[in-house]
């Protein structure tokens, strides 16, 4: 016998399509700021440091 889920899920992608475009485009940005967040932190310590090091001279 096959599986119902075959037909089912098809089938509710297309029903809903408007609101999983969504929420993807919701993850997919509050991924991307936090990833951004991540990375410039990184990067505004090493300028912070090197900043500390010149004019501690």
């Amino acid at each position: 016998m096959r599986d119902p889920l075959i037909k089912r899920i098809p089938r509710e992608l297309a029903k809903d399509a408007s609101k999983y475009i969504a929420i993807f485009i919701m993850m997919v940005l509050l991924i991307s700021m936090c990833s951004g967040m991540r990375v410039g932190n990184e990067s505004l310590k090493a300028a912070y440091h090197k900043q500390l090091s010149v004019h501690t001279l």
